[in-house]
């Protein structure tokens, strides 16, 4: 007599791998602003910051010129007392590039905050 045993069922888990990609910030705002990244962890991944000109974009590099390569979960600061905000709540990840607007990261680390007013470069 033959036991019967159910199928074996391996999954394997890509683990977000899928979500990596470079970065570019547009600045949409109407002045010079400064961006630093952070992972997820809560270490920075580059120990520079990067300067954007207001109406430029700008692919985010590492010291040496590479473009830095990304994850959903990491984090985007801009300016002093802005916020870090997960690159993925302020950006679309299209043809393995993070797509980042300055104005994206100003309404949500002022949302989180409470306040939800227009950017100031908006308030004439």
């Amino acid at each position: 007599m033959s036991s019967w045993s159910p199928p074996l069922v391996v999954l394997a888990q890509e683990g977000r791998r899928g979500d990596r990609g470079d970065i570019q910030v547009t600045n949409d705002w109407d002045n010079t602003v400064k961006v630093i990244l952070w992972k997820q962890r809560g270490e920075q991944i580059s120990h520079r910051s990067w300067t954007i000109a207001p109406g430029q974009s700008a692919i985010l590099g590492d010291e040496g010129g590479r473009s830095l390569r990304v994850r959903a979960d990491d984090k985007i600061k801009v300016g002093e007392d802005w916020g870090r905000v997960d690159i993925e709540a302020v950006g679309q990840l299209q043809s393995s590039i993070w797509n980042v607007s300055v104005r994206h990261v100003w309404r949500a680390t002022h949302e989180r905050r409470g306040r939800p007013d227009l950017p100031p470069d908006q308030r004439r």
